[in-house]
């Protein structure tokens, strides 16, 4: 479990593992030009660093304990372990952020599209053409 204030991950790092959350509140933060950036609130059966699973990542937030938090700790170590009992969970885990990419991208096409002046989105729009 995690008190609050704990980072359950830092920004700029690659810890290798994933996170689902049992209970407690949690605070996505941006750390950027010496500004603190709130990004998001999440609590029980959010699910954090799958890609890092699968290959190295460095996770571009920080995940902060608001209140007391358990979750599940799973490993790229334990992943790699747990694939060859279970072959069919990278698909999973594949299927879930192609989904969350799909809504990211339908955001910043609504976003583009009320304020054109945004050019900045045109570059990362067609990611989910990959």
């Amino acid at each position: 479990a995690y008190e609050a204030g704990e980072i359950i991950f830092a920004q700029d790092e690659d810890d290798g593992a994933a996170y689902y959350l049992l209970s407690g509140k949690t605070q996505l933060v941006l750390e950027k030009d010496g500004q603190r950036h709130e990004i998001g609130d999440y609590g029980p059966e959010q699910f954090f660093g799958s890609l890092g699973l699968m290959t190295p990542a460095v996770k571009p937030f920080s995940l902060v304990v608001m209140e007391k938090t358990t979750c599940l700790v799973l490993t790229r170590d334990a992943f790699s372990k747990v694939v060859g009992q279970f072959p069919e969970l990278p698909l999973k885990f594949m299927g879930s952020i192609a989904k969350r990419l799909l809504q990211t991208e339908k955001k910043m096409i609504m976003d583009y599209t009320e304020n054109p002046e945004r050019a900045d989105l045109k570059s990362v729009m067609g990611v989910s053409l990959v």
